[in-house]
């Protein structure tokens, strides 16, 4: 029998191992995307954005201390906020913002209504609204209506985040255009922008009526499960493997939106990913 008052129970004991044994897990994960993010730095001799102070909005202390410390290892100064109110005061203080990483989901309100407040008085600041629960397409939708520049899901790689806020920052129309495909839900093109037909390989005549699935390969399957879920009203991101007509493979960054419920259409936007392919295997590889 233990007379000790002030022994801590074996059930308190265990929970504190577990707490520090996430808060090492999380410092391990952080530390990777680090790694990660300094890589890309240094494969793509991206511009350096320290004179950029970039506002991260998130009242969850773990997303928001990794976002952080990926985006300072990439070369951006930070300031943070964990509410509605915060995010206003300091979006509407700080001078040197140039773009706010904005949390949906807010203690104090929700982030469709800061973009919005952001936008009226900042209308220069790029917002990057980021979620893991608002995916639907209609979300989405509402977030771009209130003057979003990208909306992304959560979990996101480090790397594709620091993409995200290279692009959103150029102001070169070229390196932010996207290549854009319209199929229906099955995946038959039904119509492309130019950016797309140079993505593929092929003129807008004989892309349309073939069906996107093809261009691939391997990742076939998760494209499907992608298609079938825009359809079904989801937005939804991943990176895919594209194999272009006569060209190497490269990979790249997609989004599929199915604007709601019962679409008969899915818009696919897609980026090539800075480094997956030679500029001799893409002739759009300068405008991506």
């Amino acid at each position: 029998m233990n007379d000790d008052p002030d022994a801590t129970p074996p059930t308190a004991q265990s929970r504190s191992r577990a707490l520090r044994a996430k808060s090492d897990a999380l410092v391990e994960k952080a530390a990777a995307l680090q790694s990660r993010s300094l890589n890309l730095l240094q494969r793509i001799q991206r511009l350096d954005w320290s004179e950029v102070r970039v506002l991260n909005v998130e009242d969850h202390d773990g997303a928001r201390f990794l976002r952080t410390r990926t985006l300072e290892k990439a070369g951006y100064t930070v300031v943070e906020a964990t509410t509605a109110e915060q995010a206003i005061a300091l979006g509407t203080s700080e001078s040197l913002l140039k773009v706010a990483l904005l949390d949906v989901g807010l203690p104090d309100g929700d982030g469709f209504k800061v973009c919005a407040q952001l936008k009226t008085h900042r209308p220069a600041v790029r917002v990057v609204m980021i979620t893991s629960i608002y995916r639907a397409a209609t979300s989405r939708y509402d977030g771009i209506t209130a003057g979003a520049d990208e909306y992304v899901l959560d979990p996101l790689p480090g790397h594709r985040l620091v993409r995200t806020l290279d692009r959103v920052l150029t102001d070169s129309p070229g390196l932010r255009e996207a290549a854009v495909i319209t199929t229906d839900r099955f995946g038959l093109i039904t119509g492309l922008n130019a950016t797309a037909c140079q993505l593929l390989n092929l003129t807008g005549r004989h892309a349309i009526g073939r069906s996107l699935l093809t261009f691939v390969g391997a990742d076939r399957d998760k494209a499907l499960r992608s298609l079938y879920s825009a359809a079904a009203g989801q937005f939804v991101q991943d990176e895919v493997v594209l194999r272009p007509r006569e060209r190497k493979p490269l990979m790249v960054e997609v989004d599929l939106d199915g604007a709601d419920r019962n679409s008969q259409t899915v818009e696919w936007t897609m980026r090539r990913v800075a480094g997956s392919g030679g500029a001799d295997d893409l002739l759009a590889a300068d405008v991506f």
